[in-house]
């Protein structure tokens, strides 16, 4: 993953031990043999099994544990790789949900709820506004780096056709603004960070699992082969096209 001219790179993937998280970090480390990950999870059983599946390479996989909506774990999490290697060359932010305790894909307003809005704003929006708040001080260097969060299609408003969804949707699209506003702050403090939202297209994870039964399986990606695209969009963005949201091949999506 070119983002960054130095040999020695350092990368955090939150949600590193999801789907999509956990192919970034074998992705990254098989193919840049340089670059160490700091990888972020609340699951430490999870990063444990990560870390053993990587065999030589899991040296340079740095765990962190904690809850990325807890922003006193937060800060303490990004103190610990700014005491360790002083800044990040690349972040790719991969929390996100579409089901769980309280969250449903709703068909219509009678499924929402307070509840429901709640928990997918907290963790499709916000998760991502706590972190670019607390990793800004990881980017202030003159490299080129790239920060990327994991947002989706159903999320462009001018893409919308067929309704329904409406916590998922309603709270991409607010990650998308998010990283609009993120891209331009970053850049008016001197930051040379290319910050996008990547539509990373349908893969099969336990996200997707219970919605891509009658999908065509041609139409599919696997968690690797999903990662290896995204890692190849980020190796291309220019400084231009920082604040944009980005398909999974690099073509600009509507907001």
């Amino acid at each position: 993953m070119t983002i960054a001219t130095s040999l020695n790179k350092n990368v955090l993937i939150t949600g590193a031990t999801g789907g999509i998280g956990s192919a970034l970090v074998r992705h990254l480390l098989a193919t840049e043999p340089a670059t160490k990950i700091w990888a972020l999870s609340r699951r430490p059983e999870a990063l444990q099994q990560l870390i053993a599946s990587v065999g030589d390479a899991s040296e340079r996989i740095h765990p962190l544990t904690g809850n990325i909506l807890d922003e006193s774990q937060l800060q303490e999490m990004v103190g610990v790789i700014h005491a360790a290697v002083g800044s990040l060359d690349g972040a790719i932010h991969t929390v996100g949900a579409l089901s769980g305790s309280q969250l449903k894909a709703e068909k219509s307003l009678r499924d929402i709820s307070l509840e429901t809005l709640v928990e997918s704003f907290s963790i499709n929006t916000v998760s991502f506004m706590l972190l670019a708040k607390h990793v800004h001080k990881l980017f202030r260097h003159e490299r080129r780096s790239t920060f990327a969060a994991i947002s989706a299609k159903v999320g462009s408003i001018g893409d919308n056709q067929l309704g329904g969804w409406y916590s998922y949707r309603a709270s991409k699209a607010a990650l998308n603004m998010a990283v609009k506003n993120v891209a331009l702050e970053y850049t008016r403090t001197g930051c040379k960070t290319i910050t996008v939202a990547l539509h990373p297209g349908t893969t099969e994870t336990l996200l997707s699992k219970p919605f891509i039964g009658s999908y065509p399986k041609d139409q599919l990606a696997t968690p690797d082969r999903t990662a290896a695209r995204l890692v190849k969009v980020l190796d291309a963005v220019t400084p231009d096209q920082t604040g944009l949201f980005l398909n999974w091949d690099g073509s600009p999506l509507p907001w």
